[in-house]
């Protein structure tokens, strides 16, 4: 494929507490997120093209979209990548990236790549929120396991670990700093559990609630608090 030279453009920033890098020429742009990310030497996702199912190199995960082929660089994917595609995160980060033919996701331990195909501003926002907001860093993964939970909120793992946050004020800044995609993704994804969730909550009656619970509730918090700023215009 012709790319039309290097990729020559290149804007360095700082966002949401985390270092940007970004790559462009006319065809591609390369986004590069850094940070501490799970202790791997190197995990490729790019859309299933021409990968034959018999690689035992390669495992494969499926979304609503598309079907996608994922690659250790070093071989046999070990204990910390299985447990990482197991929960759901990629998924959801590739369901709502949309990565399609000739673009690649690229996960290090200390930056994640995005290669995408002449992507407008809202795409490539989306893509940096879609990775601060669902990748957990390093120090958090053993930290939240919420495994004490109703398996009908499993879909709404990724979701907790990023909205675990109980303090209303810190809460409250977090969805106004995201972007309006996020938000609307966040309302669309958690609004079907908030009937299930709100029982699920009451059945504590005088209890305390359980860690999980309080991450569950500050979820259905931050998912209402992002429909009231969508309404009042912010």
């Amino acid at each position: 494929m012709d790319v039309r030279g290097a990729l020559s453009r290149v804007l360095r920033a700082k966002f949401r507490a985390h270092r940007l890098q970004i790559w462009a020429n006319e065809i591609f742009l390369v986004l590069e997120v850094f940070g501490a990310y799970l202790p791997i030497g190197g995990l490729a996702v790019k859309p299933a093209v021409d990968v034959l199912d018999s690689e035992d190199t390669v495992q494969f995960l499926e979304t609503d979209a598309r079907r996608y082929a994922i690659r250790s660089f070093a071989g046999p994917l070990d204990e910390p990548m299985r447990k990482f595609l197991e929960s759901g995160v990629l998924a959801q980060v590739l369901q709502r990236v949309g990565t399609a033919e000739n673009e690649s996701l690229t996960i290090y331990s200390n930056q994640i790549k995005v290669r995408l195909l002449t992507p407008g501003f809202e795409r490539a926002l989306n893509t940096i929120d879609t990775i601060l907001d669902l990748i957990p860093e390093s120090d958090l993964v053993e930290k939240r396991g919420y495994s004490d939970l109703p398996p009908e909120f499993s879909p709404l793992l990724p979701l907790l670990k990023v909205w675990d946050v109980s303090d209303d004020e810190e809460r409250w800044s977090k969805v106004k700093r995201s972007s309006k995609v996020t938000r609307k993704k966040l309302i669309a994804t958690v609004r079907p559990f908030m009937a299930g969730i709100s029982a699920y909550l009451d059945s504590f009656d005088d209890r305390q609630l359980s860690d999980s619970a309080s991450a569950l509730d500050s979820l259905a918090q931050a998912a209402m608090e992002a429909e009231r700023s969508l309404t009042s215009g912010g």
